[in-house]
């Protein structure tokens, strides 16, 4: 089931982390790594829409039950998990170390559901720039490529003889209703919406 389980248990028993600037890192490091080999076996785990056996809907609903995330952590997951999916060199690079996890988390917001294929197709011309950038460059050039991506988008339909298209733009807004009634909104905007 979880093979290593028992070792990765006493490992941790074992750990003990300095307070120092390097050992918080290096633990950081490896906590992230534990997360993109979770990551992988999520993949498989919603792509066998193994949840549904379990008597979820969904991925989401899955992971609020039976992990006690939060709604907007399980939905965080699950969208990184379904665009994972269609980006198996996003997730290579994720386990081989040469991205980090907030870069992977920053891709699978910025890049629209309009566009995951697209990315897809062309996330091997930026993982090799991405692994040597911050997460907030990361945020840059993937917004570049966005907008880049809306453009193409309009390019390729004038080619095509075809209406512009309306580009959806970058803004996200959800709301609910979580324990003790309370409401939780959470929400994303692009430049325009946000001023």
């Amino acid at each position: 089931m979880f093979r290593g389980r028992e070792a990765l248990i006493q490992a941790l028993d074992e750990v003990e982390v300095a307070a120092s600037g390097d050992a918080i890192v290096e633990a950081r490091r490896l906590i992230d790594l534990l997360q993109a080999k979770v990551a992988e076996v999520e993949v498989d785990f919603v792509r066998k829409r193994g949840y549904e056996p379990e008597g979820h809907a969904t991925y989401g609903s899955f992971l609020r039950a039976r992990c006690d995330m939060t709604v907007a952590e399980s939905r965080r997951v699950a969208r990184r998990t379904k665009k994972l999916a269609r980006w198996p060199e996003v997730l290579d690079a994720w386990n081989d170390q040469r991205l980090t996890g907030a870069q992977v988390d920053v891709m699978t917001v910025i890049v629209p559901a309009r566009h995951v294929e697209r990315f897809a197709e062309e996330a091997g011309d930026y993982l090799e720039a991405l692994a040597h950038v911050t997460t907030e460059d990361t945020r840059s050039i993937l917004n570049n490529w966005a907008s880049a991506a809306d453009d193409a988008v309009q390019t390729e339909a004038a080619e095509a003889g075809q209406e512009p298209v309306d580009a959806v733009p970058h803004r996200m807004m959800s709301a609910s209703r979580i324990i003790d009634d309370r409401l939780e909104v959470s929400g994303s905007f692009d430049k325009d919406a946000a001023h």
